[in-house]
């Protein structure tokens, strides 16, 4: 069958060429400092309004999918949070019975249908990395940016702009040819780790380094944070910044869509 997921990535093209109007406006009008400044403070912070709106969006067209097919086959952890929006949140062992029933229940019948609401934060959450992450392992993809660390999207990061801009296209057409029929089983091969990371230490003890991804997005969410809150009325990006921040955020989107379909689906399928 079709997936929906399919029809929201012809989506995302179409949203983001709202930041390339405003590069390419911002471009042109160099020599008017104050136009420019202002079209670069806008574009700084609709790219991360436009990766808060990811997060809602996508739960919403992979909650589409997933609603077609067995509740067996759902990952575990999208069991659990679809039973607890019944039953409450609570851990106790009195609610985690609860919702293994109502869990052992659901496989039985199969009459169900998952509620977008119960896979997203409560209110409204700017794209931090910690919001991604428990959004997608809410849809079973448990450590988002240490499953992304060391990997070959680790190279964006050292590509130039015209690089970037073509991995963008190249993987967004792949990711389309993989997400056309559902459900789908994603070659895991991708998430390959190339180059081992190791955990920085402090005073003897172990600590959490920050990903490259979680870096990006931690700058990104702190220039569009001090625009917002009238912190920093100076520009401090180009309109080349935003392109090649523009297109970080798009490869972080297919990827996020890419490794929550790896771990959604769990009956078997041929690979594409």
């Amino acid at each position: 069958m079709n997936s929906a997921i399919v029809e929201y990535l012809d989506k995302l093209d179409n949203q983001w060429k709202e930041i390339d109007r405003l590069s390419e406006l911002a471009k042109k009008n160099q020599h008017d400092t104050e136009l420019y400044n202002s079209l670069c403070r806008a574009a700084t912070v609709l790219c991360v309004s436009h990766l808060e709106g990811f997060y809602k969006d996508a739960v919403k067209y992979f909650i589409s999918d997933l609603n077609s097919i067995k509740f067996k086959y759902l990952p575990k952890a999208m069991k659990r949070v679809f039973c607890q929006g019944f039953v409450g949140f609570d851990n106790s062992k009195e609610a985690n019975e609860k919702v293994e029933r109502l869990i052992a229940e659901f496989e039985s019948h199969d009459k169900f249908s998952l509620n977008e609401k119960f896979f997203l934060p409560e209110k409204n959450k700017t794209p931090k990395p910690s919001v991604l992450e428990t959004v997608c392992s809410s849809l079973g993809t448990k450590d988002l940016f240490n499953s992304l660390d060391g990997t070959i999207f680790d190279n964006i990061f050292s590509m130039t702009p015209k690089e970037i801009s073509r991995s963008v296209y190249l993987l967004n057409k792949k990711v389309k040819k993989k997400m056309s029929n559902f459900p789908c089983n994603v070659d895991g091969y991708i998430f390959k780790k190339i180059t081992e990371q190791k955990p920085s230490h402090q005073n003897g003890e172990k600590s959490k380094r920050r990903t490259l991804w979680e870096d990006f997005l931690d700058d990104l969410n702190t220039k569009r944070h001090d625009i917002a809150h009238g912190n920093n009325f100076d520009n401090n990006s180009s309109h080349d910044w935003i392109i090649i921040s523009k297109d970080k955020c798009r490869i972080l989107q297919l990827v996020c869509i890419l490794i929550i379909a790896t771990n959604s689906y769990i009956e078997p399928k041929s690979e594409i």
